[in-house]
């Protein structure tokens, strides 16, 4: 008898543990009436809450959930800060989780929360929507990846049929200046762009000669391949040389940079709604770029001034955010 009588009490006791007394901080006695002693069940989620945001350990946002389906048919929920709800914010956080480069996404509203079937029609769009549009609600868009756009020498220049310069690798992606020595070479691309943003990036090779001579940037369509066009007087031509200084239209020599070595990775963007150039070297800012300007039919190009250098097309490396340049202190 006495055996069935321990064993209730014992289970009794591990159901009602007894209560633990516990001592508050000063902040928490603020909350607890002043109190310094309080029983541990006392502490509910809602004090501690409110404790915590006191403390800045948490804080209250408003989330705005963005459903992102890709054409392969895959869905990713995405939550925003209503803070940091622009669509540039949605690229960096698909890019941030999914690895697919900010720059390459194009993004198309499909649906809103609480929309019908016909304001949905009339919001969905044809265009993809701008970096600094607002999310406002819930919502659900498409994601289209650019491929990377096919660059490459052009292979009817007269520098080619000249024998000035040669094209090598698959899609001509490697141009040689097989000439003499001289300024008096504008090497172009294959494509011309008027608008958009647009990216290309070079090796830089010195082949056997001692070291790089090379200028890089964009040019004019039409401009002339035979002349200098990395002085200040060009007007055709936007330039960075390997030596870190900007060249033409106004600039010679100006805005120091830093030297770039054969082998790094110069990474060349292209804004021409907003007339700019910029430069990354490995990835990292190089310089203030042309700012303003940067407009009309223009092509990448190159000039190089010593025989036996060479510049290579290659794949655009993930890029750091752009930031202010600030000169370096010598």
């Amino acid at each position: 008898m006495s055996s069935s009588s321990g064993t209730k009490r014992q289970r009794v006791e591990e159901e009602q543990p007894d209560t633990v007394d516990v001592k508050l901080s000063e902040e928490l006695r603020e909350l607890m009436g002043g109190r310094t002693y309080v029983k541990e069940e006392e502490l509910t989620r809602d004090v501690l809450l409110e404790w915590a945001k006191r403390q800045g350990a948490v804080k209250e946002v408003n989330l705005i959930s963005v459903t992102v389906q890709s054409m392969g048919g895959t869905e990713v929920e995405v939550k925003l800060e209503d803070s940091d709800n622009t669509v540039r914010s949605l690229k960096q956080n698909i890019q941030d989780s999914q690895g697919i480069s900010s720059f390459s996404q194009q993004l198309f509203l499909v649906s809103k929360k609480g929309s019908d079937k016909a304001d949905e029609l009339a919001e969905a769009k044809q265009e993809p929507m701008g970096d600094d549009q607002l999310l406002l609600v819930d919502c659900c868009v498409a994601l289209c990846i650019d491929a990377e756009v096919l660059t490459s020498w052009d292979s009817s220049s007269p520098l080619i049929t000249n024998k000035i310069f040669e094209l090598t690798g698959k899609d001509n992606i490697i141009a040689t200046k097989i000439d003499q020595n001289n300024y008096d070479n504008c090497l172009w691309a294959n494509r011309v762009m008027e608008s958009g943003k647009h990216r290309m990036s070079l090796k830089l090779i010195k082949g056997e000669v001692g070291d790089l001579y090379h200028f890089f940037g964009l040019v004019r369509d039409g401009a002339a391949w035979d002349k200098n066009h990395c002085n200040r007087a060009s007007t055709d031509a936007w330039y960075m040389n390997s030596s870190g200084y900007l060249c033409g239209n106004g600039k010679r020599g100006d805005d120091y940079a830093g030297e770039i070595n054969e082998g790094q990775i110069v990474s060349m963007e292209a804004d021409l709604d907003k007339g700019t150039l910029r430069f990354w070297v490995d990835g990292k800012p190089h310089g203030p770029g042309h700012s303003s300007g940067v407009t009309g039919r223009l092509r990448w190009a190159v000039c190089l001034y010593r025989k036996g250098t060479a510049v290579e097309i290659v794949p655009t490396p993930e890029l750091q955010p752009w930031t202010p340049w600030v000169p370096p202190d010598y």
